[in-house]
């Protein structure tokens, strides 16, 4: 029998704009912002799926985030003009052999990777 510690059911994101971050991550991800709840918002989330807050923080952990998402797409180039109409930015382009991913980050600099399907 496999031992765990839990199953994932949320993932949180720090922001001090939260309003921002949510709004962003809302049209990446195609859901809609739902409950508002003291310092957080989620996003609505089908059945099953793991869940996604903003949780509004004074102060952002400075460094690198230790957590991210790869969102997988058939179009990296129009992923990435979406995410940079949406108020994000690349980071950096990576290559290994014949594959390509595209390190993003959302406006308040919280990375993530747009790969191919």
């Amino acid at each position: 029998m496999v031992k765990r510690a839990g199953q994932l059911k949320y993932i949180l994101i720090d922001a001090e704009d939260s309003e921002a971050v949510a709004q962003f991550w809302s049209r990446a991800l195609g859901r809609p912002v739902g409950k508002r709840y003291g310092p957080f918002i989620e996003l609505e989330a089908p059945a099953g799926a793991v869940g996604v807050t903003i949780q509004r923080v004074p102060k952002r952990t400075s460094g690198k985030n230790n957590i991210h998402f790869d969102l997988q797409t058939d179009d990296l180039d129009a992923s990435e003009a979406y995410i940079v109409e949406m108020g994000g930015r690349l980071v950096e382009v990576q290559r290994q052999g014949r594959w390509e991913w595209r390190i993003m980050a959302d406006p308040e600099g919280n990375v993530f990777c747009l790969v191919m399907s």
